[in-house]
């Protein structure tokens, strides 16, 4: 197994990220941390797991993709903030034909998002909610639209909120390499419906129990095979995994 230097991912994160379809093929992949005992958090959150490499494997595939794909719930507990980028990058991807940041869209059924969180103003680009038709005509939830409006949200339609359909209403925006950022309802939601290509998944060698969260949600009837097409270590331990899911 390839072994770097922990904080030296330079010539490990090529391999990391792996072979990229052009731009335009649609193309999902998800991205996740564990400890090896299985929680996707620790006091509550993800950001104590992972390392510098695991760090620059965020930003490389959010360089990469059109979008990233984010439940609300999550956003809100892990004060999600739009995507950060360089004009080195900006320029490599617009004139890859992309827009020059990706922008973060957050998935809700319930519209429950603090308008003055930095979601929407720590961002270069204003965050798309997608949203279930039913919610986008609830008269209940109007004061909520408006002030999410306001706030420079952009309220996108899904439908029924399926998985087929958020990524639908993704793909009809041009937005068609997605990465999936979680948390464990999203993630079991574009499993079960078969719609996640790539799994890039980050074990943290921290042995926690109980399990304070699982990263997939237990509610959610899910069974895949995976293909491992790499795997690398840096040497504090951090495990990288990249799955291929069968089809």
């Amino acid at each position: 197994m390839p072994t770097m230097r922990h904080g030296a991912e330079e010539p490990l994160l090529p391999h990391l990220v792996g072979p990229v379809l052009d731009v335009g093929v649609p193309e999902c992949r998800a991205l996740a941390v564990t400890t090896v005992s299985g929680s996707g958090t620790v006091d509550g959150s993800s950001r104590p797991l992972g390392n510098a490499t695991d760090h620059h494997l965020l930003v490389a595939l959010r360089n990469w993709a059109d979008v990233v794909l984010v439940g609300g719930r999550t956003a809100v507990t892990e004060n999600y903030f739009g995507v950060r980028t360089d004009d080195t990058v900006a320029s490599r991807r617009r004139a890859g034909g992309q827009s020059p940041v990706a922008p973060v869209a957050v998935v809700t059924r319930t519209l429950d998002l603090d308008p003055t969180s930095q979601l929407f103003w720590n961002t270069f680009t204003p965050p798309l909610l997608l949203v279930p038709d039913a919610a986008l005509t609830d008269a209940s939830l109007a004061e909520r639209r408006e002030q999410l409006k306001a706030a420079g949200a952009q309220l996108t339609p899904t439908g029924s909120g399926s998985a087929e359909e958020i990524v639908q209403a993704l793909h009809q925006r041009g937005l068609t390499r997605i990465v999936c950022e979680g948390g464990p309802g999203i993630y079991s939601l574009m499993f079960a419906a078969g719609l996640v290509d790539l799994l890039h998944l980050t074990v943290d060698p921290l042995l926690q129990v109980p399990v304070e969260k699982p990263l997939f949600a237990g509610d959610v009837a899910v069974r895949h095979r995976l293909q491992l097409e790499h795997h690398a270590a840096t040497d504090d331990g951090t495990l990288f995994l990249r799955y291929r899911a069968v089809r």
